[in-house]
């Protein structure tokens, strides 16, 4: 029997129950008030996720500050002008440089590591406070809709699709910033699960991933199915109790190699096509190192993981 290949769609389900900015306007010298009551509790909320950050930034230029001046009295001026370089670069791009300085060096390390932990954590809470206020958003128009509020509708319309913009920005943000470097992810694992039948995702990979919401169906070929061998296969009800995201093609030869380093495809010509010729272990161990980098990378929460999918699956 041949080892079954990793053209096998690779699955990700959840071995876990249960992720998540700016400022707007409506561009409306009048608003409904629900509108308005929304976005001043909105631009608060927003303010309360950052001063976390804001208070250690603040914290961390006090030290350098109280350091600067211990180096002055001992009159180190080497490391009083390190100290007053670091501030400098702190106050226009903070953590794009690391000072050459030894001891000041590893401060900054300590500063950056633990900076990252609570970006990580910030960025999440901030993905998930725009998605809320999108889908609240989007309710409130078909509400309004409804009720014959047609401008009041187009106005939370608008809004809805400006916070879209402002979801899809902030979690550009995440991707490309320090926090994919390290650190946790920035989906908890509550919304990291898929809404609609179908929805797609992309991820570190750049792979595209079909959610699969959990539900019941027959599996196996009809009795009447053209070439069904009669009596060596039966329909059977199948429940899918967790949903899962479903690789939407196969493993190209391409993410293949990219992960594990090498290409055993026989048929090379093209990278883009499916990688062949791999063995049910191999598939596996692919699986174990792309849940590692995801993880890593930020793009997988504690309590999923890529496997190869069931039968049922």
């Amino acid at each position: 029997m041949k080892s079954p290949s990793l053209s096998y769609k690779v699955a990700l389900f959840l071995f876990m129950s249960v992720l998540s900015v700016g400022s707007f306007a409506s561009g409306q010298e009048e608003e409904p008030a629900e509108l308005k009551s929304f976005r001043l509790d909105f631009q608060a909320a927003l303010a309360n996720l950052q001063k976390p950050l804001t208070d250690f930034d603040g914290k961390y230029r006090g030290y350098l500050e109280k350091q600067k001046a211990s180096y002055q009295e001992q009159g180190k001026l080497k490391a009083m002008l390190a100290e007053e370089e670091e501030l400098k670069t702190f106050d226009s791009e903070p953590g794009e440089t690391l000072a050459s300085f030894p001891e000041l060096k590893r401060l900054q390390e300590i500063y950056l590591e633990q900076r990252t932990a609570q970006e990580n954590a910030v960025a999440g809470a901030r993905v998930k406070l725009i998605r809320e206020g999108r889908k609240w958003a989007g309710k409130l128009a078909s509400e309004w809709t409804k009720e014959g509020r047609i401008e009041d509708a187009k106005t939370a319309l608008a809004e809805a699709e400006r916070l879209g913009s402002m979801e899809d920005d902030a979690v550009r943000s995440v991707n490309v910033g320090r926090i994919v470097a390290s650190g946790p992810a920035f989906r908890a694992e509550s919304d990291f699960a898929g809404e609609e039948p179908g929805e797609e995702m992309e991820n570190g990979a750049g792979m595209n991933l079909c959610w699969i919401p959990a539900g019941k169906f027959k599996m196996g070929s009809l009795e009447d199915e053209a070439d069904r061998e009669a009596g060596s296969e039966e329909q059977v009800r199948v429940e899918l109790t967790s949903g899962f995201w479903m690789g939407k093609y196969e493993v190209t030869q391409n993410e293949y190699q990219d992960l594990i380093g090498s290409n055993p495809a026989r048929f090379k010509e093209d990278g883009h096509n499916p990688v062949e010729k791999v063995t049910w272990e191999d598939a596996v161990v692919y699986c174990e190192k792309l849940t590692e980098r995801e993880r890593t990378l930020g793009k997988l929460p504690e309590g999923w993981a890529y496997v190869l999918p069931t039968e049922a699956q």
